[in-house]
């Protein structure tokens, strides 16, 4: 959630002491937080809070307007649209093509409506094997976080008022960092502790909640896989805890019935679970009574089976109200969904429809010597602005690491190779990679693309 400009403050101070590269990112992360709270951000968050008290129908009435506005704003401003939906009836949205994440990709710039220089970049973490861009306002994410604050103040916890220890895909340390077994940087001002998804091997777990133990957070965030194999080594040394978080929040992989039970028994404290791509679908959200609400205001979410027609578990194809400068409409994110009966109602009074379950997010991993458990989520980072990977996929053989790359070859050794190497060993370390230009990206069984290649 820091932002480029943590991992800038901590590139551009690489030799200074860590306390510097903590005010580094102190500054940087501070500026970006800030900046999603300000603008139309109180207007939002009063906006969502007045939509929590609607009933079924007048949440479905938003979601109607909502929709309308934006199908005709992408089918009159961008060219994309506009060309796409030629000859098609837009009064339904069933009618309409799907978008597929090849079409995203590959034709983003006529995908925008405006100028994408004056627009936020938002990145996918790839976990598909390739990267997406997408661009939007500022306004865009400020009403997304106003949605994410309010979710966060239904468990209990306000960011910059309680303290938060952070586990997800930044690559914060260096080798000084390492060494003195300091495996986070901090943001003093938001009472943040980000730590390193990098380092989690079974030798450097006892300084993680050593760390964890002197902060005594209030809530704990990030990959699931993460945050569990920190809670596996306290169940297994029986390392007392000195703290008890209010809750945790995951993120980026599916949440298991296995960690969810993990960190209940370890943190004693309840696990809160959410849905929303980085590219911007709409949210998913469980509320304190453990019901998953389908936040419709933010968008539809379509269950389709394999020929595409509706059904209660399936494929989601997500159309968003909160991407208005790159349109997702009908948006084949790659992800799974079960749907809860449309009867079922949830008695913390939020009238939406329920979820009985997010599936999908992979959480697939290689295991590196020195460092742990590496996760598919963490994996995927490493094409984050790098245009020209289509696909990629990983596997430990003979002690090095051999990914296998479908890409542009000669715009990826001319500008990216460099760029990826460096991303790749700052999870891996010091192993060997083996690069091997492929045709094609094999896909599991189930139809999904995997980073992490299985051999049978």
């Amino acid at each position: 959630m820091a932002g480029r400009l943590v991992n800038l403050g901590t590139k551009s101070l690489r030799h200074a002491p860590g306390w510097m590269r903590d005010l580094a990112v102190s500054a940087g992360s501070s500026y970006l937080l800030k900046r999603r709270r300000v603008g139309v951000y109180f207007e939002k968050l009063a906006e969502h809070q007045r939509y929590r008290t609607l009933s079924r129908a007048g949440l479905f009435d938003v979601q109607a307007r909502r929709l309308r506005a934006l199908i005709d704003r992408a089918s009159t401003l961008s060219p994309y649209y506009r060309e796409k939906y030629r000859g098609f009836d837009t009064s339904s949205l069933a009618n309409l093509p799907v978008l597929e994440k090849e079409d995203l990709q590959l034709k983003i710039d006529s995908i925008v409506i405006g100028h994408k220089e004056k627009l936020d970049k938002m990145f996918s973490g790839g976990t598909t094997g390739r990267s997406i861009v997408v661009y939007n306002d500022i306004s865009n994410m400020q009403e997304r976080f106003a949605i994410v604050d309010l979710f966060w103040a239904m468990h209990g916890f306000k960011i910059g008022r309680d303290r938060a220890a952070w586990f997800s895909g930044r690559a914060l340390l260096e080798e000084n960092d390492v060494a003195r077994h300091r495996f986070w940087r901090a943001n003093w001002l938001y009472k943040i502790r980000y730590y390193s998804t990098f380092h989690l091997s079974e030798k450097n777990l006892a300084c993680y909640v050593e760390s964890l133990n002197r902060f005594r957070p209030k809530c704990l965030n990030g990959f699931p896989s993460a945050i569990a194999e920190v809670a596996r080594f306290v169940r297994a040394s029986g390392t007392p805890l000195m703290f008890r978080p209010r809750v945790i929040f995951v993120t980026s992989e599916t949440l298991t019935d296995e960690q969810r039970d993990l960190f209940e028994r370890v943190f004693e404290c309840p696990v809160a679970n959410q849905y929303a791509s980085s590219e911007g679908a709409p949210f998913i959200i469980q509320c304190p009574r453990g019901s998953l609400h389908i936040d419709v205001t933010t968008g539809v979410f379509e269950v389709v089976d394999e020929d595409g027609n509706p059904a209660r578990e399936g494929e989601m194809l997500v159309t968003s109200f909160i991407t208005q400068e790159t349109p997702l409409i009908r948006y084949r994110v790659g992800d799974r969904l079960r749907l809860a009966p449309p009867d079922v109602s949830c008695p913390c009074g939020w009238n939406t429809p329920l979820a009985e379950a997010i599936l999908g997010r992979s959480a697939e991993c290689i295991e590196v010597p020195g460092r742990g458990r590496i996760f598919n989520a963490q994996i995927g980072d490493c094409v984050k602005d790098i245009t020209s990977v289509l696909g990629f996929q990983v596997e430990i053989v003979d002690g090095r690491l051999q990914v296998d790359l479908l890409a542009d070859r000669a715009t990826f050794e001319a500008k990216e190779k460099a760029i990826f190497l460096k991303k790749i060993h700052e999870r891996i370390g010091e192993m060997p990679v083996e690069l091997r230009y492929v045709s094609s990206i094999p896909r599991a069984p189930s139809g999904k693309a995997s980073l992490v290649r299985r051999r049978a």
